[in-house]
Order: C-alpha cells, then structure tokens, then sequence
C-alpha cells in the first residue's frame, strides 16, 4: 500500500558533500531489506517473545534469537546454491576483526 501523493516522506541524512544521489538512494532502499530480516527472525527465530524481567536475560534471548536466524540464513543460502564468497564472509570478518583488535592494542597496523 503507497503512500497518497499529498505525504512527503523524506529521510535526513548524514553524510560527507561528496555523497552522489544514487548512493542515497541505495542506502535508502537498504532499509528494507533491514525491515524484511527483522520480520522474518520475528516470524521464524522468536525474536519477539521474549518475556523477561531484566537486561541479561534480553540479552541473552536477542543473542540466542539471532544466532539462529544467521544459521538459518546459511543454510537457506547454501540450499539455493549461494555464491561461494558469500558463506565466507563471516569467516573473513572474523579474522579480520581479531586483526584489527591486535593492532589496535599493539600500536602496529596489520
């Protein structure tokens, strides 16, 4: 369902002067891919029914909730004969990230 065409809708960004329109626009539309992957752990993973007292055990439930969806999420991947570099990813950004945290507390770059 669209919106009538008297609502403006507008977003407010923040970003450096040199930004083009099209990457606006791209980021823009990424919202809802952001929007579609919440509702789908909500739907499938339990992200919603949480019914907890305090912070650690929201915590905890968020954790366990999204830990399931991203396993989900590569199987399904693997299922559809995703590409290679894909699946890798999380990989990659792990190690990538212990690089960086060495680097950062040693003082050298990687």
């Amino acid at each position: 369902m669209s919106a009538p065409p008297e609502e403006i809708s507008y977003y407010i960004a923040y970003c450096s002067a040199d930004t083009t329109l099209d990457e606006l626009i791209r980021i823009a539309g990424s919202r809802w891919a952001v929007e579609e992957c919440f509702q789908t752990a909500k739907q499938e993973c339990g992200l919603d029914d949480y019914q907890v007292r305090r912070c650690p055990g929201w915590h905890r439930h968020m954790t366990l909730a999204m830990a399931a969806h991203a396993c989900l999420t590569v199987l399904r991947a693997r299922e559809l004969g995703a590409d290679e570099h894909i699946l890798h990813w999380p990989t990659w950004r792990c190690r990538r990230q212990h690089q960086a945290r060495i680097s950062h507390y040693s003082g050298h770059s990687p």
